[in-house]
């Protein structure tokens, strides 16, 4: 079991395919998906991302994650994933370019409240 802050880190860098297992139970409501979208890493989650609504639909508007809604669907993503390299690949790096064309927004929202001071 991971409950230490920057564990995850760690095994994402080492892994084919994340799985955000908290994504799948109500009251949990998942996990942060872009960190293993950073890496390259192709991203699953289930129908439950009620903290991360937006890093969610932005992965899943650019191709770069998967969502499922059964366990079952879960398990054939990942049997598919698996076998198909090239495809793992490509949702890898598009996950990554989302995350690449979004950093900086601390820095451009700041800039953008300093006109206010």
């Amino acid at each position: 079991m991971l409950d230490t802050m920057g564990e995850l880190g760690v095994i994402y860098s080492i892994g084919n395919i994340a799985v955000i297992g908290g994504s799948f139970f109500p009251g949990v409501e998942g996990h942060n998906p872009l960190e293993p979208a950073a890496l390259g890493i192709p991203t699953v989650f289930g129908p439950f991302m009620g903290n991360f609504p937006d890093a969610a639909a932005m992965l899943l508007g650019a191709g770069g994650a998967f969502q499922v809604q059964s366990g079952d669907e879960l398990i054939a993503l990942i049997r598919s994933q698996l076998n198909s390299p090239e495809s793992a690949r490509m949702v890898g790096n598009a996950g990554q370019n989302v995350v690449i064309k979004n950093q900086g927004a601390v820095a451009r929202t700041l800039s953008r409240i300093e006109t206010f001071l």
